[in-house]
């Protein structure tokens, strides 16, 4: 199944090519005139808050489940990742789910072996697994069913309704604490920066380095660092996606809140979620139950 064949989302284009226009803006800005002290902190702050959204409340609470925590906890880890323009929580977890379902098969929205094997068709399988898929509306197989929690969640419908004013706020906020320098570096340039960063987990991180197996011994797809320069890079791009580079790792169990297993696999985003258990603001933590070494 071509996922191509889903329904075309000019809307969801103009936006993307809208945000990257005035992120390249920004970035000659930068090199340029500079932005002040306050756009800068704003940009670390926003990033952080966003961040921690996406990786904690999205992806490893929301989708996978691997703790349990206050509605308080809940709803502002939701409002925060509106901040990082991916989407409400529903269609998040419903694309994510459905990825691990699939995963690099047909039916998996985002593989990179979409248009088969050789360099120009792995190429395009690079572009649409990190961000042409995402213009188009995700075909749901027919032999499966997204969990209807993800519809009947109460936390998730209040987000949904006020998720527009959540998400402008990533661009307010900067703009009222730094002007246009704000706005420029700590809004759109942050935003489009950020989107790169998460969306190389579905790109790279099943392209690039060695193959992963699960507990039995089986092949998978999503893929180790091999060397070195590999580890610097997804040493980096792991902090700043709070430690979702892991990826790995975290096919191998899903279920587990901790997605960096090695002392050397930096991953804010269980550092978060240990620091909220202590305060007893989250419980029923699930820890990776093999390969963790520290």
């Amino acid at each position: 199944m071509n996922h191509l064949r889903g329904k075309f989302r000019p809307h969801i284009a103009v936006w993307l090519i809208s945000f990257h226009s005035i992120a390249a803006y920004a970035v000659w800005r930068m090199f340029t005139t500079g932005y002040s002290g306050p756009a800068w902190v704003m940009l670390a702050v926003i990033w952080i808050l966003a961040g921690e959204g996406i990786s904690v409340a999205y992806h490893r609470y929301l989708t996978h489940r691997s703790f349990r925590c206050k509605a308080a906890f809940e709803r502002i880890h939701y409002a925060l990742a509106a901040l990082a323009f991916q989407g409400t929580g529903q269609a998040w977890a419903e694309n994510h789910t459905q990825h691990h379902a699939f995963a690099d098969a047909p039916g998996d929205p985002h593989r990179p072996s979409e248009f088969g094997s050789g360099f120009l068709r792995t190429i395009l399988g690079w572009f649409w697994s990190h961000m042409l898929w995402i213009c188009f509306l995700p075909v749901r197989p027919p032999n499966y069913v997204s969990p209807t929690r993800f519809r009947e969640d109460t936390s998730l419908r209040w987000q949904k309704r006020y998720y527009g004013i959540f998400a402008a706020s990533g661009l307010v906020i900067p703009y009222l604490a730094a002007g246009w320098d704000g706005l420029l570096l700590a809004g759109f340039f942050r935003i489009v920066a950020e989107w790169h960063v998460i969306w190389s987990v579905n790109s790279l991180c099943h392209m690039i380095g060695s193959h992963a197996t699960d507990a039995a011994g089986n092949r998978l797809e999503s893929r180790n660092a091999r060397n070195f320069p590999l580890h610097c890079l997804y040493g980096t791009l792991g902090l700043l996606s709070f430690g979702e580079f892991w990826h790995a790792e975290h096919h191998t169990e899903q279920g587990s809140a901790r997605l960096g297993k090695k002392w050397y696999q930096l991953d804010p985003g269980w550092y978060s979620v240990l620091l909220a258990e202590k305060l007893g603001l989250v419980w029923n933590v699930q820890r990776p139950k093999v390969g963790t070494t520290a």
